[in-house]
């Protein structure tokens, strides 16, 4: 295994000194996570304390079960826990049904697991594909197996605090404070961070001189290799956040992918929105520990005034999104069970698109997005398990 992390680190240090991108500094972050997921004491370490978070939520510890350790039989090499027995993939649909469970019940379950571990516990586990997310029966019950706890990050409470603000001030338009979070990250393209965070296209400011040509002017391809390679710039100058987003995107592209697999069922955005709304409440330094710094009385007040003033504007907007977001439901039922009904095969096959879920849509969005700034082709495969 060295030789290889040898092999991927030398790669990526040609990559940065030829094509001048700032990549090498991920090499020994991914190297040590790599390698902490190959040592199964240390999976075995990390179950037990997703199990204790998970049972001190109220949330979560009546929906999600992690499967015991048995440690006598576990080793770094060798590691031996408790069988799931009857349990399926996320996304086989075909068993769920056969459970009784509806697709929109199985997918906001492991939308809260996700949005709990992300905002609340600061503790994520990093390979939610569908194989890791198994869906049984307990007492004629959901439950959801969480299973494979090779790879997790750490959220630290500032980190915390930062990233539910952000969710925030993307759904009320709050620009000061999106520029504010990505200038502190070090990331100077606040438009595209926007975009990784929520996985759809985000556009807030009016293009500058610094982004170049307009999207969709002509121009030749070495200037567009050029534009690609400043903007990749732009997004890697912090070396010191950048592996925990990088994962926490991943995770996001995995569960987007989940819900799309199921046909969208879930509202995956407003459960985020929600969690980081909570997650604001929770990580929310409290007035004593303001007072007790010496931050006057006034000042505590007036901050704790704004801070539930700009909670409630935030779920006021999400009140509104999850007004949209049923619409969509709607179009999508009606256009597949009503007048797909009504088309014969070949014109069935040529309103797919007019058919397509909520992920369905955000999905293409997203690959134009990739291809126009990047000028790449995003690949499912990779995040589908």
């Amino acid at each position: 295994m060295e030789l290889d992390l040898f092999a991927y680190r030398t790669l990526l240090y040609v990559y940065q000194n030829v094509f001048e991108l700032p990549v090498y500094f991920i090499a020994h972050y991914v190297s040590d996570q790599i390698r902490k997921e190959t040592d199964f004491i240390n999976e075995a370490r990390n179950s037990e304390r997703t199990a204790t978070l998970i049972k001190e939520d109220s949330v979560l510890k009546d929906k999600i079960y992690v499967p015991k350790v048995y440690w006598p039989l576990t080793t770094t090499r060798i590691l031996t826990t408790e069988y799931i027995e009857s349990g399926s993939r996320l996304t086989d649909v075909d068993s769920l049904e056969s459970k009784g469970f509806t697709k929109k019940e199985v997918m906001d379950t492991a939308m809260k697991l996700f949005t709990q571990m992300l905002f609340t516990f600061g503790w994520l586990h990093c390979d939610l594909h569908p194989g890791n997310i198994l869906v049984f029966e307990h007492k004629s019950k959901l439950k959801l197996a969480l299973i494979d706890h090779g790879l997790y990050i750490h959220l630290p409470d500032q980190f915390r605090r930062d990233y539910c603000e952000l969710w925030r001030s993307l759904f009320v338009l709050d620009t000061d404070s999106i520029e504010r979070i990505a200038q502190g990250w070090g990331i100077a393209n606040s438009d595209l961070f926007a975009s990784a965070t929520l996985l759809r296209p985000f556009k807030a400011r009016a293009p500058s001189v610094q982004d170049g040509p307009l999207r969709g002017s002509p121009n030749s391809g070495y200037e567009s290799s050029l534009k690609i390679k400043e903007t990749m710039k732009t997004i890697l100058e912090n070396e010191a956040l950048i592996p925990q987003l990088i994962f926490i995107v991943r995770c996001m592209r995995m569960m987007q992918g989940n819900n799309q697999v199921l046909g969208s069922p879930t509202n995956r955005i407003n459960i985020l929105a929600h969690g980081a709304a909570a997650g604001m409440m929770i990580n929310a330094p409290p007035p004593s520990s303001l007072l007790s710094a010496g931050v006057g009385l006034p000042t505590v007040i007036r901050g704790w005034v704004e801070g539930i003033v700009k909670l409630w504007k935030f779920r006021t907007v999400l009140i509104l999104v999850d007004i949209g977001f049923f619409f969509t439901q709607v179009r999508q039922w009606w256009l597949t069970q009503v007048i797909g009904d009504t088309l014969d095969s070949n014109r069935n096959r040529n309103n797919k698109k007019s058919q397509e879920g909520f992920e369905d849509i955000l999905q293409r969005q997203l690959e134009n997005l990739a291809k126009e700034e990047f000028g790449v082709t995003l690949d499912d495969s990779a995040f589908m398990g």
